[in-house]
């Protein structure tokens, strides 16, 4: 059958890891049945690897992994398995049993097994990511290599996998950012501060660490020139039908009118557009619109201030910031009053329908309905319960904040690995998602505080810096 489809054993062998490294059993089982009848690998010792990984090492001899190419896979396979949940015991058995393979073999086990460790915050990782030899390629792999270096200050190995990062990679904020950084601990001060300097040019949670630390304060740009009558007329003929629609409560077939409309629109009427849109309290697509001119921007379309009354007596009743809260509401659902998600988040501050019913329960909202999570005085009231519900458990706003994204049983896994510098802990969140979420709340706060006129000097390093401070 291998001949027939032209596949050599080899190919399958690589495709079949392939797959089950990235848990696709049912792509590995396709591939697997390509192999002549007892060729490769047996259901029932793939089953047991995939359910009970540990079971199946215990039950296998580190010597074995000679014995057949499908034990040695299914082997590889259950240690990246147990791996996922236990790296520590991973790594112990691998140590042995990694002795009786070629080269390629242990590097991949340690691979996985180092990336494993990565995402479960063991310390232990970067002796694992040492035993990797030649160093790979793959881009996720370096990412998490250098974030572990991170929590360890091991500056000269944050350089050497930097400089391995592909080039478009590299040159994000972030990563020049963590160089810059790795630079100073270097003692190469000069080369850093220059660095820190192009850093700080990006509207980002990364640009606003970098200007702080060059001594220097988010100054938010004033409006930028408005469009002239004739633009703005322009703009409001292309954009009819969906601001039609929009006002006749229409929202799904608002959106999609607006999105087919938007890319071709010239800059200034990308700004036209927001300010319409501003005007009609579609904050969602002033603020998308907004943030795509390539004019100078502006910071009122972009961090807008609606529903000011709810928030101010929410922000009054449980002692949380305002700009906190404004911060959730634009990264959550960009003030779109009726959003909804794919999980079934509501609402402007994307509350789940069982976690909308405890709050009002616990908050005492009396004859609580379902559809009222969608009145923007509701979900605040709820939402801004929830953040503060998880500040008192968490013991910190950013804890907080990782918790309202990510769950706080998530949140209090992570924090048990310790925090240590608490820039290095937020770049070692696990979850992708919540990691750019964390990092962009902070970085809408502080813009909000410096609408509001609250911001002392030098405000998101002394948020990270009551982190830092939790035990």
């Amino acid at each position: 059958m291998v001949a027939a489809h032209r596949l050599r054993a080899d190919d399958l062998w690589r495709a079949l890891r392939h797959a089950l490294s990235r848990n696709q059993l049912r792509k590995a089982r396709y591939i697997n049945s390509f192999f002549p009848p007892f060729q490769g690998l047996n259901e029932d010792d793939l089953n047991l690897a995939t359910g009970r990984p540990r079971q199946f090492l215990d039950d296998a001899s580190p010597t074995d992994t000679h014995s057949t190419r499908a034990q040695r896979e299914l082997m590889l396979y259950a240690t990246l398995r147990l791996a996922a949940h236990d790296p520590q015991a991973a790594a112990t058995w691998w140590t042995d049993a990694s002795a009786h393979l070629g080269p390629e073999d242990q590097a991949w086990g340690w691979q996985q097994i180092a990336l494993q460790g990565a995402l479960n915050l063991n310390p232990q990782s970067l002796e694992w990511f040492q035993q990797v030899t030649p160093q790979p390629t793959d881009a996720e792999w370096l990412i998490w290599k250098t974030r572990v270096a991170l929590r360890q200050q091991d500056w000269a190995t944050v350089l050497d996998t930097l400089a391995h990062l592909p080039v478009t990679l590299a040159q994000k904020p972030v990563w020049q950012y963590w160089k810059a950084r790795a630079l100073e601990g270097e003692y190469r001060s000069a080369e850093a501060l220059a660095l820190l300097e192009r850093v700080s040019q990006s509207p980002s949670y990364y640009g606003l660490l970098a200007l702080e630390e060059r001594g220097q304060e988010l100054r938010l740009s004033p409006p930028p020139a408005q469009p002239d009558p004739e633009i703005q007329k322009e703009t409001r003929t292309l954009l009819e039908r969906p601001l039609r629609l929009y006002r006749l409560g229409l929202l799904p077939e608002a959106q999609r009118e607006w999105n087919q409309i938007e890319p071709a629109l010239t800059p200034l009427q990308h700004l036209a557009a927001a300010q319409q849109a501003f005007q009609l309290g579609w904050y969602d697509r002033s603020i998308h619109s907004a943030d795509r001119t390539d004019l100078p921007k502006d910071i009122t379309l972009l961090f807008p201030y609606p529903y000011q009354s709810q928030i101010q007596a929410s922000a009054s009743q449980y002692h949380l910031s305002e700009a906190w809260i404004l911060a959730v509401i634009r990264q959550e659902s960009r003030f779109f009053s009726v959003a909804r998600s794919r999980t079934g988040a509501q609402g402007l501050m994307q509350l789940m329908p069982a976690t909308a019913r405890w709050a009002a329960r616990r908050s005492g909202l009396k004859n609580y309905h379902a559809e009222e999570v969608d009145q923007p005085d509701t979900n605040i009231l709820l939402g801004t319960y929830y953040l503060n519900h998880l500040a008192q458990l968490l013991g910190n706003p950013i804890l907080a904040t990782m918790g309202y994204n990510a769950g706080p049983l998530r949140a209090q896994i992570w924090v048990s690995a310790g925090i240590g510098d608490p820039r290095a802990f937020l770049e070692n969140i696990p979850f992708d998602e919540t990691r750019d979420y964390v990092q962009q709340v902070l970085y809408n706060q502080i813009v909000y505080e410096q609408r509001l006129h609250t911001v002392p000097s030098h405000r998101l390093h002394a948020l990270l810096d009551e982190l830092g401070a939790v035990r």
